[in-house]
């Protein structure tokens, strides 16, 4: 028995019901379809031992095309998709869902069943051949010794391939993150030199990168003024002439401090000898 092919025959229609079965069980959209054939059916079986259902089997839906109004116009099942597409038209895509379940309602579970029996059979077939293989025909027979080592080998080099297959695929990942760094740097390199070459852009359209920097003019500090006394000549009587900034040498006959700058203080005016 060729067991390569015999799986390779049945492994499509195995994987197909398996992905069909995990989309009925994930999907929403069905299992809100499911929520309203079990309300109408508590409805309709209300009064009976039937009612207030918590779920109901699965091979009922096949059922709900059987099932007609009191008129034999119309049948449950649509009657349920009228009340579908006129109260939950989001339900009526649910079948975008279950994309493996119309060819895995097509596979012959009782085929799949038979294939598999076969092959079972097929292995204890040849674990008893491998048992009797043990067992010497003569002196010269060295057919178990030749497939020990046969099977040794292959394990060895079975082995081998692994570690250069994971080795590549190691290098290949390293090799994918360091090109995805390389281009994230490169990416930031660039928009730091968009961005400086968007200021320059912009520089040359104002003309500010033909302008000097103005710099703010320093504002001389305002003189302090200082106030003024006059000292008549007996030096005891002052008299308050006013504020001034000025640095006055001499007025009305009289000297002062050239150097007084504090207005804290005043300046006193003494006679000209």
């Amino acid at each position: 028995m060729q067991f390569n092919e015999t799986i390779n025959e049945v492994k499509p229609a195995v994987v197909a019901a398996i992905a069909a079965c995990e989309e009925i069980k994930e999907s929403k959209k069905f299992a809100k379809i499911l929520e309203l054939v079990l309300l109408v059916g508590n409805y309709m079986n209300t009064g009976s031992r039937n009612a207030q259902a918590f779920g109901f089997e699965i091979s009922f839906l096949p059922k709900l095309v059987n099932t007609k109004d009191s008129e034999n116009k119309m049948t449950l099942l649509h009657y349920l998709a009228s009340t579908i597409e006129s109260k939950f038209p989001d339900l009526i895509s649910f079948d975008e869902e279950l994309g493996h379940v119309d060819s895995a309602c097509r596979i012959s579970v009782e085929n799949i069943q038979k294939t598999l029996m076969q092959i079972g059979t097929s292995i204890k077939h040849l674990q008893t051949d491998l048992t009797n293989s043990k067992v010497l025909q003569d002196e010269e027979d060295k057919f178990y010794e030749v497939m020990e080592q046969a099977h040794k080998d292959n394990l060895q080099i079975r082995e081998a391939e692994d570690r250069a297959r994971n080795a590549k695929e190691l290098k290949e990942k390293a090799e994918k993150e360091r090109e995805a760094k390389k281009m994230l740097v490169d990416m930031n390199s660039t928009k730091t030199q968009e961005g400086v070459m968007d200021s320059l852009l912009e520089a040359l359209q104002t003309g500010s990168a033909f302008t000097r920097e103005q710099r703010p003019k320093r504002t001389r500090a305002k003189p302090k003024e200082n106030r003024i006394y006059q000292l008549h000549r007996n030096y005891r009587i002052a008299e308050y002439i006013g504020l001034t900034t000025e640095i006055l040498k001499t007025t009305n006959g009289y000297l002062f401090d050239t150097n007084h700058n504090d207005p804290d203080k005043p300046v006193a005016l003494m006679p000209k000898t």
